[in-house]
């Protein structure tokens, strides 16, 4: 069978998840790529929210094809528009990875899902606690610098067609401000972090790096290891977050994740993306604010899904409580902020 490929015009660049006040859905045009081949599918996944957020951002089907060949297919829920990248973006992300080596191979995809290759039985998402190996943490660090120098072809960097960029300041504005305007009540703990980290978010334009190429979301459950081979370097999942940033948004991520549970180094995790130590405050400054956005979206989720049986709350709580010791412990944080003082 063949597909014709929609001709629809794009918008150049986007320079966030929401621009001037709309749905990214609604300023960029995607390219509509039907998927064609047929395929007999399971019944979709439970999604799991656990602390780090299994399958809670999509529709997730298993299927096979004539030849035998195994899949999984994300299907993107509209729950995920107000903080996503769009499809488009994660889609050409996600091939180029695929290509590399470091993700799954993309098999096809359409305006609205993906279909990638069906890793063995034997590959899991990472746990949290997992994390505390150097090994693992240090092999994680790796493919997400790799991420950072990613060939996207034709759709090249240069071009910016079809990679967002994102800015995780903006972004936690925005989800904030999207919150009370659906009348959620937002935990005292929202305002109280936001209000100590006030210099670190009037200097963030001044402290910007270049952009690059990055995965975002520094949860472990988006790492996918071999259980049966611990020298298997992992492979990534889940790049709903993925866009060109600044890459110590990135350190941020991971070092969100990291703390308190999981003791690490954390020069040695910008050191590991080829990043400053020098800057460590920069990361631990957006390691709380990636934590203020992950209890955002789990709020807001809460709040507009249409499945209530899955509980958001505990999710975005769990990350707010985070993100408050983290700001109390970050010693190059406080130090920073104090000297603004």
């Amino acid at each position: 069978m063949t597909s014709a490929t929609a001709t629809a015009p794009r918008t150049a660049v986007v320079d966030n998840t929401v621009t001037a006040g709309g749905l990214l859905r609604d300023t960029v045009h995607v390219v509509s790529r039907p998927v064609t081949s047929t395929w007999q599918w399971t019944v979709p996944r439970t999604c799991d929210i656990t602390p780090s957020w299994i399958g809670g951002d999509g529709e997730f089907t298993e299927g096979v094809g004539a030849n035998g060949q195994r899949v999984l297919r994300r299907r993107f829920t509209g729950e995920v528009t107000m903080y996503a990248s769009p499809v488009e973006n994660i889609t050409t992300v996600m091939e180029a990875a695929g290509k590399a080596g470091i993700a799954p191979r993309v098999i096809e995809s359409s305006a609205d899902e993906v279909i990638s290759a069906l890793l063995p039985e034997t590959w899991r998402p990472a746990k949290l606690d997992e994390l505390r190996d150097t090994r693992l943490l240090l092999h994680a660090l790796d493919v997400r610098r790799c991420v950072h120098e990613l060939n996207l072809g034709p759709r090249a960097l240069t071009c910016a067609r079809s990679v967002v960029q994102r800015n995780l300041v903006r972004d936690v504005s925005v989800m904030r401000e999207r919150c009370l305007e659906e009348g959620i009540f937002l935990p005292r703990n929202v305002d109280d972090i936001l209000g100590k980290l006030s210099p670190f978010l009037d200097a963030a334009g001044a402290l910007a790096h270049k952009p690059v190429l990055c995965h975002g979301d520094g949860a472990a459950s988006n790492l996918l290891i071999d259980s049966t081979d611990p020298n298997t370097p992992p492979l990534l999942t889940g790049w709903t977050m993925c866009g060109l940033r600044d890459p110590y948004e990135e350190a941020g991520s991971v070092l969100s994740e990291l703390h308190p549970f999981c003791a690490a180094d954390d020069a040695q995790v910008l050191r590991r993306l080829d990043l400053d130590s020098k800057n460590l405050f920069i990361a631990q400054g957006f390691a709380v604010l990636d934590g203020v956005l992950w209890a955002l979206i789990g709020l807001w989720r809460s709040a507009i899904n249409s499945d209530k049986s899955i509980d958001c709350t505990k999710y975005g709580m769990w990350r707010l409580v985070k993100a408050h010791y983290q700001l109390d412990t970050f010693p190059e944080l406080n130090e920073w902020l104090e000297a603004q003082r």
